[in-house]
């Protein structure tokens, strides 16, 4: 220890007695302190940094290293099972119909397999140069090519492609779906590639083998001649296209062939020869730079028309099923997992052949003129008792893996969505009846925009009914704004159970068909519900599938009950009234319940003017009809909307009325109608009533509605508007000198139909907005209807009948003289127009003596006495 300099004289025990202990700890704690001071000087050196650093980078190489490898053995285990079956195999897909007759045979015809020793020298530096440059170089990845092309991807920049050859056979005969990738499951999919290409493909065949797959198996084009699938494979192609086989192919037939690999459809030499020669330039300039060929060798063959180099094979004679046959295989590979045109099977579809014919017809034009060769029209039809295809339409003109327009087009649906979007959740959720009344008056949206009938025009106070018959655009919206303000959610529940997808966000303009969009089949499938009972089943076209090892797939669906069978009978009821009464045509199939729903989509003025068309151009026109056996829906329209392409209002109805009654007697079966479910009430209403109520025995019977109410949920109160009068009270009589009869009462109570005070609030609280304006309708016409109201006086008879005498709406009558004797009067409460709710009558008893009083009492004391107002003639 070191002793401070005033003690230095002092010997070791007095030392020890003092102080300098505590001072000694106190130094030593500063001595820590300064020592952590250096220790931290020490740390944050330049040598303390790069520890940390190093420290740091490992961490992280660690994580990277653990993650990377969490990675691979994921891409591992999701990759699909290197079947090598699928790489050579040649035998046949079969579809069947839903009968069991063959509808289309698929890869049997449409592969000649050729050899490495087949292909020209030329072809093959063709297709190098295009696809693959260090094809012969790189183990199934080309890393150089794959890190360039990521790098410009990330940048923005326009790359082109990383696949190997070897990765494009993995691709197209393991990983590929046939649903559009989203970003993730395309960077996915394409470690995958990389995985198999490298550990799989490469690891167990030779290059040569490897190109020999890749242009055996890429599909080149649709012929067809060849039962639908199309060509597969270089040797087929090479004799559709020039009628030779491929090793006699010229370096023009070479770059043309290779340039459409990278899109048979869109590189088309046929269809499209001018996006052909574009890619057949770019192909020969690839071939200059990796010096195959020299640019007057390019140059030459530039000179050569494209024409010149095919055969007359052009125009393809499409098979006139081919929407159903493409949708078939395309729904069999997304829920089977494997590819019809690699892995042979048989697949039992539940096409029924007789109605996919009433399809081929009506594209034709059988059942109507078309006007041009530009307008389509797509049409699905769904069994409704399974929910399964019956038969699609993917339009006019439809070639093999085109654009479907039965299943892939996404339109608005304009006002066929009313009943799926509006009123079945009405009834479903806020229990009403096809009675309830909405107000077709301007009207706007919850943003103050005004909302528009198709004929501008309005129908006032109408049932909802009357609203879908007609398809009344704002009593739809007000449908749609009580769901949203009583049952939140409700609408978006309901309307994603039936299939449809209306889009992120829900606005009110969906109300009436305002979003993108719907196909026919889910249309078909949606409406189906209704048919069904209340019960949803996703559309299938298949129920089996054999695979050539002999091990069955049985597809097996789900049904899903979104709606209560009353909901679905109620909403039945309505659109059976549409079918009959909207003018779609005159359809009628005899003992059969059909009902439908009709839709049209306008176009907006912006889009009008830009286009040049007239306002009353329409874009979509459709239609949904359903039966307890199918349901039928039908778009019609253009695929693009230009100058040359729209549609009018008038143009519009007239394909409607003609092809969907054809569709309708030659697909749907007599003797077909929906029963009654035990939810279901029917009750008599009086009209114009809000909440509906029951009518008495006096509402007159145009005033009577016959309605059906989900049960527990019909009206019981009745309405007070043609109640029966209630009597006037207290009679009496008077007889002056000369026998002259004055008759008075008490007034009876004002009835609720005359009682402004009554008519006031009930208005104001059940019509809204409207309150004012029909209150005083009402007024207008219960005057028209009753009159005003007062009193009948009858005189009754010595037999026992009664004698009218007159009408006041006073509570005194003058009878005029009598004679001496006793007599009956009776006073009713009575309206001066409308006479059946009268009172009974109050009975006042006059008795004139041969010498009168100048005033008698209510009854003469020679009759017996009766309570006054119980008395009845």
């Amino acid at each position: 220890m070191k002793i401070f300099k005033k003690n230095k004289d002092k010997n070791p025990k007095e030392l020890i007695k003092e102080k300098p202990v505590i001072k000694s700890e106190k130094k030593c704690k500063k001595l820590k302190v300064s020592n952590i001071k250096k220790k931290i000087k020490e740390f944050i050196s330049a040598k303390g940094i790069k520890n940390f650093i190093l420290y740091i980078i490992l961490i992280l190489g660690i994580l990277v290293a653990s993650l990377s490898l969490i990675f691979a053995l994921y891409i591992i285990i999701s990759s699909p099972d290197f079947n090598k079956d699928v790489l050579y195999s040649k035998d046949a897909t079969v579809i069947y119909y839903k009968d069991g007759s063959e509808l289309a045979r698929i890869g049997e015809q449409n592969r000649q397999v050729i050899t490495y020793e087949d292909l020209p020298q030329v072809f093959i530096d063709a297709l190098l140069a295009t696809e693959d440059s260090r094809f012969f170089q790189h183990n199934g990845l080309d890393l150089a090519r794959f890190l360039k092309v990521s790098l410009k991807q990330l940048t923005g920049e326009n790359a082109g492609g990383a696949s190997t050859i070897s990765m494009q056979v993995i691709k197209n005969l393991y990983t590929k779906g046939v649903k559009k990738e989203t970003t993730k499951e395309s960077l996915l999919r394409k470690f995958r590639d990389i995985y198999m290409a490298i550990f799989k493909l490469e690891n167990c065949y030779t290059k040569e083998e490897i190109l020999e797959f890749y242009v055996n198996t890429l599909w080149l084009g649709y012929d067809g001649n060849l039962n639908y699938t199309g060509i597969s494979g270089v040797e087929q192609a090479s004799k559709y296209y020039f009628g030779k086989s491929i090793n006699e192919l010229t370096l023009a037939e070479s770059s043309l062939l290779v340039g459409m690999y990278q899109n048979a459809r869109l590189y088309n030499p046929y269809k499209n020869p001018e996006g052909c020669r574009n890619r057949q330039k770019t192909v020969l300039r690839l071939m200059i730079l990796h010096d195959y060929i020299t640019e007057e060798e390019m140059n030459a063959v530039l000179k050569i028309p494209i024409q010149s180099l095919l055969v007359e094979n052009g125009v393809s004679n499409t098979e006139e099923h081919q929407a159903a046959i493409d949708f078939v295989l395309r729904q069999v590979q997304e829920i089977t997992g494997k590819n019809p045109y690699s892995n042979p099977m048989q697949i039992y579809s539940t096409i029924d052949k007789k109605v996919q014919n009433v399809m081929t017809r009506a594209e034709e034009g059988e059942f109507y003129k078309f006007p041009d060769d530009k307008i389509q029209l797509g049409i699905a039809v769904t069994s409704s008792e399974d929910g399964s295809i019956v038969a699609l339409s993917g339009g006019r003109f439809y070639q093999a893996k085109g654009l479907n327009r039965a299943t892939d087009i996404s339109r608005q649906p304009g006002s066929a969505i009313k009943p799926i979007m509006d009123f079945a959740p009405y009834i479903e959720y806020l229990h009403g009846s096809p009675n309830d009344y909405f107000f077709d008056e301007p009207y706007t949206y919850s943003n103050g925009t005004k909302i528009r009938n198709a004929d501008n025009g309005y129908m006032g106070m109408i049932t909802m009914r009357k609203a879908l018959v007609e398809s009344r655009n704002i009593p739809s919206l007000q449908a749609f704004q009580r769901l949203q303000k009583e049952s939140p959610g409700s609408i978006s529940k309901f309307v994603h159970s039936l299939g449809i997808d209306y889009g992120p966000e829900l606005y009110e303009s969906a109300s009436i068909g305002g979003f993108e969009g719907v196909s026919p089949l889910e249309m078909s499938a949606a409406f189906g519900a209704f048919a069904r009972g209340g019960y949803y089943i996703k559309p299938y076209s298949f129920t089996k599938v054999i695979y050539d090892n002999g091990i069955s797939f049985d597809y097996k669906y789900e049904k899903e009950q979104v709606m209560s069978s009353s909901t679905a009978y109620i909403m039945n009821d309505i659109l059976a009234d549409v079918i009959t009464n909207n003018g779609i045509g005159k359809i009628s199939v005899r003992g059969t319940t059909l009902c439908g729903k009709t839709g049209t989509t306008t176009i907006d003025a912006d889009s009008r003017k830009q286009k040049g068309i007239p306002d009353d151009s329409t874009m979509d026109s459709w239609s949904v009809i359903y039966s307890p056996q199918y349901s039928l829906s039908m778009w019609y329209g253009y695929d693009e909307l230009s100058k040359e392409t729209f549609m009018t209002t008038v143009n519009n109805w007239r394909p409607r009325r003609a092809i969907i009654p054809s569709l309708s007697h030659n697909i749907f079966s007599q003797n077909k109608t929906f029963k009654k479910p035990k939810g279901i009430v029917s009750v008599a209403v009086e009209s114009n009533t809000i909440p509906l109520q029951l009518p008495t025995a006096y509402t007159p019977e145009d005033m009577r509605i016959n309605g059906v109410f989900l049960s527990g949920f019909e009206p019981s109160e009745q309405s007070s508007r043609f109640a029966k009068l209630t009597e006037p009270t207290g009679g009496k009589y008077t007889v002056d000198m000369l026998n002259r009869v004055t008759l008075s009462w008490n007034a009876a109570p004002l009835p609720d139909a005359m009682n402004t005070v009554f008519l006031k609030d009930y208005f104001n609280k059940n019509f809204g907005t409207f309150a004012s304006k029909y209150y005083e309708k009402y007024i207008t016409e219960s005057t028209n209807i009753f009159g005003e109201f007062g009193y009948d006086i009858y005189k009754i008879n010595s037999d026992g009948s009664t004698m009218f005498i007159s009408w006041t709406k006073d509570t005194t009558f003058n009878a005029g003289s009598q004679i001496p004797g006793v007599y009956r009067y009776v006073i009713k409460s009575s309206y001066s127009n409308f006479k059946p709710n009268q009172s009974d009558g109050l009975i006042i008893n006059v008795a004139i003596n041969q010498s009168s009083e100048e005033s008698q009492p209510e009854l003469s004391p020679s009759l017996p006495q009766k309570p006054s107002g119980n008395n009845k003639p």
